[in-house]
């Protein structure tokens, strides 16, 4: 419990024991908060008994790809793994974790607060973005460089934010893959904005096609009508989740013959504030 002194009164926060992000719910939320700000590396801090450390982390593919390239072995994230910080500090997850508020820093490499200043300037980190989460901090930035976006502001970290909760309730449903859907910049179609598939349906999928591609990577080229009829736009417009049990056979979802390939068994569309999130089971090919 944290006990915050306010104008006119004390803040009390908690968070409930072993209420920690963890599992599918957590990699799909590292990844697809790389996919959607286009930072190259997030990671969780979670905090246990006034202590806070790395509990999971997340490395994109065209960051992996820079540091092969330029003969480094390890990535920020992975060497932030050895440090403990304390839930009493000034630095900036403490602060996330004392106020609950975002923290963005532009400069982290000259951060006078931050502890990881060096190490951000000796793997080329420039900008940074802190967010609350359950049990934890998320963090997650861009590095110099063209293997990552250019952020001028914490608006441009934060252009659309994954749904924990969703997240959640998905994988706890059975969910092997999940797509946020977002309105493209001029307002007048869905179009992909994030993705994960858990490892296993990976590995199945694999062994059993020999690629790969997956649901979702054959997904992201596609666009819908922010008009249309279709289960994203018309989840987003009537605020309320739309399921498709069968949709191999639905001859009004775009995305039949897709789903009857990869096996895909359901599908669930559900509204949330910067666009859809869309999940699915996947069956055995």
């Amino acid at each position: 419990m944290h006990f915050v002194p306010t104008e006119g009164g004390v803040l009390e926060y908690g968070t409930p024991a072993n209420s920690y992000l963890s599992g599918s719910a957590l990699d799909a939320s590292l990844k697809m908060r790389c996919d959607t700000s286009g930072a190259g590396y997030a990671m969780y801090w979670k905090e246990v008994d006034g202590k806070v450390t790395v509990a999971g982390s997340y490395l994109s593919d065209k960051r992996r790809a820079h540091l092969e390239k330029t003969g480094i072995t390890m990535s920020f994230a992975e060497a932030s793994k050895d440090m403990v910080l304390s839930t009493t500090g000034d630095g900036p997850v403490a602060t996330v974790l004392r106020t609950r508020e975002p923290v963005y820093i532009e400069d982290a490499a000259n951060c006078p607060t931050m502890k990881r200043k060096g190490l951000a300037k000796e793997y080329g980190i420039k900008s940074i973005c802190l967010v609350p989460v359950q049990g934890g901090v998320m963090e997650y930035g861009v590095s110099n460089g063209p293997c990552t976006a250019d952020w001028n502001s914490i608006d441009d970290a934060r252009t659309a934010i994954m749904p924990k909760s969703e997240l959640e309730n998905a994988f706890k449903s059975g969910a092997t893959h999940t797509i946020f859907w977002r309105l493209d910049a001029a307002g007048t179609s869905y179009e992909w904005g994030a993705d994960f598939v858990t490892p296993e349906r990976l590995r199945m999928l694999k062994n059993a096609r020999g690629d790969d591609k997956s649901f979702t990577s054959e997904s992201r080229s596609m666009t819908f009508p922010a008009s249309g009829e279709g289960p994203v736009a018309s989840a987003a417009r009537s605020a309320t989740e739309i399921v498709i049990q069968d949709p191999s056979s639905s001859t009004s979802f775009k995305r039949s013959a897709l789903a009857k390939e990869f096996g895909i068994g359901n599908i669930h569309f559900v509204p949330c504030k910067d666009g859809v999130l869309e999940y699915g089971t996947g069956k055995s090919l």
